[in-house]
């Protein structure tokens, strides 16, 4: 089966429900984490400025990373991320554990994958239609 990644919001809300549940996160190889108590510090790498932003980095030193501080709950979360764990599996794992309704941990996941796409954390491998 071949995927296609997707590292935009946009397209993981344009995917239908059975396509989503296949799918599988996938964290950004160039993100750094470390812990800073039960928090979880991601250091994503951002892409390099183009067009008037470019010739404007050469005057103004930007940070070429961005922050992300995940909390107990995101930090599990974000650790099923591996590239094996399918969307659909994370929600039935968060739901079973938090006494959860399907449709209440598919709200909160999706939502925190969503965000995560947002910033460049992670990536989502989406199964082609066959």
């Amino acid at each position: 089966m071949t995927k296609r990644s997707i590292r935009s919001h946009k397209e993981l809300d344009e995917l239908d429900l059975a396509c989503l549940y296949r799918s599988v996160p996938v964290r950004n190889e160039g993100v750094t984490a470390r812990e800073a108590g039960e928090h979880l510090i991601l250091s994503v790498p951002l892409r390099k400025p183009r067009g008037w932003f470019a010739l404007l980095a050469w005057f103004i030193h930007f940070s070429r990373r961005h922050r992300v501080e995940l909390d107990t709950l995101g930090r599990e979360v974000y650790g099923r991320c591996d590239g094996r764990t399918t969307v659909r599996e994370i929600i039935e794992d968060f739901a079973q554990h938090y006494k959860l309704t399907f449709h209440e941990s598919r709200l909160s996941i999706m939502m925190f994958v969503r965000r995560l796409l947002e910033r460049g954390a992670v990536a989502v491998l989406v199964p082609e239609k066959s």
